[in-house]
């Protein structure tokens, strides 16, 4: 498996702002679904678009939604059976 970021620094963001990041994963010999999962204490900030790639991979985006003050500190577990790969999430959102 190849994922072609080990971390994401959304940056500053204000309260109620959004954006987006695209991230790639690319499989060999895959027989299942590349799926994700959110961890951390800013989780709930982010949702990634789609939820699951083809066996083949591709691109999905991570969306990081400004809905409180506070220093980001997430990752985006990446699956292909048991192999996990960790993409970092940073940032911080600060009031309008």
């Amino acid at each position: 498996m190849y994922v072609n970021q080990k971390a994401i620094d959304f940056g500053l963001l204000k309260v109620g702002e959004e954006k987006e990041k695209e991230f790639l994963v690319e499989t060999k010999d895959n027989t299942g679904l590349v799926t994700f999962s959110i961890t951390g204490r800013s989780k709930e900030l982010f949702s990634i678009v789609p939820f699951e790639l083809p066996k083949e991979g591709g691109l999905a985006k991570i969306v990081c939604n400004g809905k409180k003050e506070e220093y980001i500190r997430a990752s985006v577990q990446v699956k292909v059976g048991k192999k996990i790969h960790t993409i970092m999430l940073t940032g911080e959102v600060v009031a309008k």
